[in-house]
């Protein structure tokens, strides 16, 4: 009896027993607590990723080149095939406000130019209601130019004193072939570590240890791209190279998240503020660009589903239209063109939600996707959740003022590219987000002096382009057209 009373009195509280291990754990941990302490206040371990593991280019050109006669920095003449002629002053003026807009086509404006382009309609509104600062948006559209093009750029534009930057990209990401099966796929909850320890200067400067010892291997791994764009599409029957590769296809959607991620990093870390843009796409009067079966069909199966898709389409009675179309479906859930009709016979019963959904599918079983896909969507709005970068949702905003509620014709020229008027709209809903994110000081109340004065504004920037512009707009919509259903002359060498 006396003996467990001994036992009782000498064993220690738990309470203790568990900070004793804390104060372990913690003095273990305190050289590493020093050595980030001091990285914070040395300044080490600011470093930006900007080698791309997936690609890499034969050459990089810078996309400015300096004019001492202008005193400008010009877009080089020698990117004229995919960039128009843009320019800024090489000194900037003390009240200027420098907007780089980054992104393919539809940045630029086509099938028109940057003169009717959001970034124009942006710049005019923007000197008009706010004359405290002279505001500068500079376009760096490129044509078919995929986030891994524009990293590039971002990083050259870094040194021209931006004061905001908007990305605005996501539909070119499929054009160029390059080969991801190399390249491993890192499972979503590494990337959720890699990115929570990335706060951590100790774990930015082991991991860029690591890199640099093993570049050699990774750079073998990497697919090598012309110093410009070398599009599928580009070239004769450039359809008849797309085919069904789920493989590929994650390796484009964790491509575009890796290079969105750090052209938003590198932003940051250079102070400068980044607005992201979520693409809008006709998904109304825009059929997908390529279907194709199902690996594993049968001819039977085949010679089924297309006797029922012939129903789908051809049946004057909707709901019979719909029965048909839902057998096929279930014999080959992987044929876009299905889901289109599906999506149209639902828009005739107005069934907006099922339309919608149906629609997304066939953008998304496209065998050319032509469209920003849905998870590189999602990967904005993650990106913008982690970083605190505003998005100005486009898709949205044109699907709540469409007469279907799904954006189409009304706003859009093609697949992608919106009307001069829906650039007018964009430049106006950027504008509010400006505001919003406290970057402009305006009024934007409808009964505001500056905003009778943007439209006269604009009637006057219309009225100062010439006919040809907009005939030769006309024709390179033609030519856009044609060269998404594969009809590009140019022969590979």
């Amino acid at each position: 009896m006396v003996e467990r009373d001994k036992s009782r009195k000498t064993r220690k509280p738990r309470w203790k027993w568990v900070l004793f291990r804390l104060l372990a754990i913690g003095i273990g941990l305190l050289p590493l607590l020093v050595f980030e302490l001091i990285a914070r206040g040395a300044g080490w371990g600011i470093i930006n990723e900007q080698t791309d593991p997936f690609v890499g280019f034969d050459s990089v050109q810078p996309l400015f080149v300096a004019n001492s006669e202008t005193e400008c920095m010009e877009v080089d003449q020698r990117r004229y095939p995919y960039f128009r002629p843009e320019s800024f002053s090489i000194k900037k003026p003390a009240n200027e406000f420098r907007i780089f807009c980054l992104g393919g086509s539809t940045v630029q404006g086509r099938p028109y130019a940057i003169e009717t382009s959001f970034t124009t309609w942006l710049e005019i509104a923007l000197n008009v209601a706010d004359r405290s600062k002279q505001w500068n948006a500079i376009n760096c559209g490129g044509v078919s130019y995929a986030s891994y093009r524009l990293a590039p750029i971002l990083d050259e534009i870094l040194q021209y004193e931006p004061d905001l930057i908007i990305l605005y990209t996501g539909h070119n990401e499929f054009l160029e072939d390059r080969t991801y099966s190399k390249i491993k796929q890192v499972p979503q909850w590494q990337k959720n570590v890699h990115r929570k320890l990335g706060a951590l200067r100790t774990y930015r400067m082991l991991r860029y240890w690591l890199a640099t010892k093993n570049k050699k291997s990774v750079d073998t791994a990497k697919s090598s791209l012309p110093t410009e764009v070398d599009a599928r599409l580009d070239y004769e029957n450039g359809l008849a190279d797309y085919h069904r590769d789920e493989i590929w296809k994650q390796g484009v959607i964790a491509h575009f998240d890796h290079n969105l991620r750090r052209m938003v990093q590198s932003a940051r870390q250079a102070g400068i503020p980044v607005l992201l843009v979520n693409p809008v796409v006709n998904l109304v009067d825009q059929p997908p660009f390529k279907s194709e079966h199902r690996s594993d069909i049968t001819e039977a199966s085949k010679k089924l589903f297309a006797e029922h898709f012939k129903t789908g389409r051809q049946s004057p009675d909707v709901n019979t239209s719909l029965d048909a179309l839902r057998k096929a479906e279930q014999i080959d859930p992987e044929y876009a063109a299905v889901h289109y009709a599906m999506g149209q016979a639902y828009l005739t019963l107005g069934n907006t939600l099922k339309a919608q959904a149906a629609l997304i599918k066939s953008k998304e079983t496209d065998i050319c996707p032509l469209r920003i896909v849905e998870p590189m969507r999602q990967s904005i709005f993650q990106i913008a959740r982690e970083t605190g970068c505003p998005v100005v949702d486009l898709q949205q905003y044109f699907d709540q003022r469409s007469k279907t509620k799904i954006a189409g014709r009304q706003f859009l020229v093609d697949h992608v590219h919106p009307s001069i008027a829906a650039h007018q709209k964009i430049a106006d809903v950027i504008l509010s987000e400006l505001v919003a994110q406290k970057i402009a000081d305006i009024d934007l109340s409808a009964e505001a002096t500056w905003q009778k004065q943007r439209v006269a504004a604009f009637r006057k920037h219309l009225g100062s382009l010439d006919a040809l512009y907009f005939e030769t707009g006309k024709f390179r919509l033609e030519g856009l057209i044609r060269w998404t259903q594969g009809k590009s002359k140019k022969q590979r060498e």
